[in-house]
């Protein structure tokens, strides 16, 4: 038979079967039942796609439509061929459709770096660009695909996010505008750094560290520098201390029954989430009352003789004695009622930055307003209000400028009127003060850093309040925007004025609509030629839409990634992670679900090439030598 294969007669024979009509082309019938089969397993992965569900499911879901009905006994989607679909089919489909719309329009980059559950490195690159809708336009952030690292360096992440780009044909000298990354050296250094080799390819390329990350690195700062490290320590020694024992848990749950409080679980203190530092403390604040009487309680156990004598006894009792005494001290209430009311500022702005929407225009008036609202708690107003940030840059440690009342917060204000015949809470009061004005000190010393006021490029910033409709009456003019971008859009500042002028005056727009919706209206506009009435001016604003505030984009497909690759789905390869998260991709783009999701344009990738071995580029751990 070997040797039979090999002959030209058999040779000859094959390529003549190769070229004989399929049977299904005769039955038409036939044909759409295949596709609609198709369409049915494309949808049953999509259903596992979105719902992160695991995909040995898909051997027994298949098994169980067998049984409903005859009809789709045919159906065969086990788990080889739902992670082939997924990768090669929805995962191929939603990325060669987001490849086109990179080498036809300009895009921001967003890049970060991770490790997963089994320790493997990865980079994951997500792209900005604006999409026309209906009636709107779109500002679209979307996972483009996620990496293996093997050396974390600038050089390596850099050659490896190039790489990627070269080898799908994705112009990016011509295209990418602006890069997105966290505050770490390896991404924004001034010397070498992801940026700065980028910088040498792209002269123009615009580059803006994540706000969300540097807002929560200002508080973390100014936390460990302001307050006492006794507070931030007991936070995280109550949540150990309840964690691990279900009675203890129960009997502070009785407590606050008893005191009429809500019966909430004790919350950990992470420095690395400061989005619930603030849901802490407020819970904390709460459950004051439960707490003291609750440790309390537990000393008392012990000084009764209920726990035999022990030195794991007596450990337990001065770890009760030393979270008692701060619990109880005249100051730990205030300290959580500042931290109350400061860190809402900050977190309530990093909420609002890691909106998808654009948000680049408004940056820096909010990060002025959210700056000047902390300064006027401890200098004086009429100093804040009659400076530029430039020089309350300059000048905001000056003890001249200060208040001679630190303002702390309402509840602190309160707390203290209370207790103003409080002698022992008096003799605290002044190291208290001292730390909580530390603590804005090094706030704003942390943002003015990250956030500089009077630069280049914080200043083009505050030119950006013309894409909100409403603002452009009150703008006289885009030639200091022109005067930073024009380089970087090579249009014609003449024009472009022009265009803004006329706009201004033009009565058939509606000035009150949303930005995303005016701008939309003004790039449809048209002369009677036909041609475009505003084309450079459009070009800025598609510009400025472009750029990206944050990184929020690509910390969530690490969330994405996490849901997915568990503990027990450790074996997840990357090319099926990527096909996972393409596909929430093109269900978020097509605004649809896994039920009414039109399969029919990825029919034609849903055939045997599917099977095609991806080999995972996952890097192998070294390993340890031996001794």
């Amino acid at each position: 038979m070997k040797r039979h294969e090999t002959t030209s007669k058999h040779v000859k024979n094959m390529k003549s079967l190769k070229k004989q009509p399929e049977m299904v082309q005769f039955v038409p019938r036939a044909e759409e039942f295949v596709n609609k089969l198709k369409e049915l397993e494309i949808k049953m992965c999509m259903l596992i796609v979105e719902h992160d569900v695991s995909i040995t499911v898909a051997d027994h879901f298949s098994e169980l439509l067998r049984t409903i009905h005859p009809t789709v006994s045919q159906v065969t989607c086990d788990r080889t061929k739902c992670t082939s679909i997924i990768r090669n089919v929805i995962g191929e489909y939603s990325f060669q459709e987001l490849v086109c719309e990179m080498k036809e329009n300009i895009f921001s980059l967003l890049l970060d770096e991770s490790t997963d559950v089994s320790e493997h490195k990865s980079l994951a690159i997500a792209v900005r660009f604006v999409r026309e809708g209906k009636d709107c336009l779109n500002v679209c952030d979307e996972f483009l695909g996620l990496l293996p690292v093997e050396d974390a360096t600038s050089e390596s992440l850099f050659n490896i996010t190039v790489k990627f780009f070269n080898d799908n044909d994705i112009p990016y000298k011509k295209n990418m505008i602006a890069l997105a990354t966290d505050n770490a050296n390896v991404m924004a250094g001034i010397k070498s750094s992801v940026y700065t080799r980028f910088k040498k390819e792209i002269p123009n390329l615009y580059f803006l560290t994540c706000k969300c990350h540097s807002l929560a690195l200002c508080a973390n700062h100014a936390f460990k520098r302001g307050m006492p490290t006794e507070i931030g320590d007991i936070l995280i020694k109550i949540y150990y201390y309840f964690k691990h024992s279900a009675k203890r848990q129960h009997t502070l749950t009785v407590i606050q029954e008893i005191l009429g409080l809500k019966l909430n679980k004790i919350l950990k203190a992470s420095s690395t989430r400061w989005l619930s530092y603030r849901n802490v403390v407020k819970q904390y604040l709460d459950q004051l009352p439960a707490l003291r009487t609750f440790f309390q309680r537990e000393i008392d156990d012990i000084n009764k003789g209920k726990f035999k004598t022990s030195s794991a006894t007596n450990a337990r009792k001065e770890q009760l004695l030393y979270i008692s005494s701060i619990l109880n001290s005249p100051t730990f209430q205030l300290y959580l009622e500042f931290l109350d009311y400061i860190l809402p500022i900050v977190t309530n702005m990093n909420l609002e930055f890691q909106a998808e929407e654009s948000k680049i225009y408004v940056l820096y008036d909010r990060m002025e307003a959210a700056s000047r609202t902390i300064l006027k708690n401890f200098l004086n107003n009429t100093y804040v209000n009659c400076n530029s940030m430039t020089v309350l840059l300059k000048n905001f440690k000056d003890p001249k400028n200060f208040r001679t009342d630190v303002y702390l917060g309402p509840r602190v204000a309160m707390t203290l009127e209370k207790e103003r015949n409080n002698d022992k809470l008096k003799s605290q009061l002044k190291p208290f003060f001292n730390n909580c004005l530390t603590f804005y000190i090094e706030l704003m010393e942390q943002i003015f850093q990250r956030f500089p006021f009077g630069s280049d490029d914080v200043d083009a910033l505050r030119r950006l309040s013309f894409i909100d409709p409403k603002n452009i009456s009150n703008t006289e003019s885009l030639a200091p925007v022109a005067a930073y971008f024009s380089e970087r859009l090579s249009i014609d500042v003449v024009d472009l004025e022009n265009e803004f002028q006329y706009l201004k005056n033009c009565q058939e727009f509606d000035f009150n609509k949303s930005p995303t919706k005016f701008w939309f209206d003004v790039k449809k506009a048209e002369r009677a030629d036909k041609s475009p009435m505003f084309p450079n001016l459009y070009k800025l604003v598609a510009y400025i839409f472009t750029l990206p505030h944050s990184t929020a984009t690509v910390e969530r497909i690490f969330s994405v990634v996490s849901n997915n690759k568990t503990v027990k789905r450790n074996r997840l390869e990357e090319p099926t992670l990527c096909g996972i998260l393409h596909g929430k991709g093109l269900l978020k783009r097509r605004k649809k679900n896994c039920y009414n999701f039109n399969a029919k344009p990825l029919l034609s990738l849903h055939k045997a090439s599917m099977y095609k071995y991806v080999p995972s580029q996952r890097i192998p751990r070294k390993k340890k030598p031996k001794k």
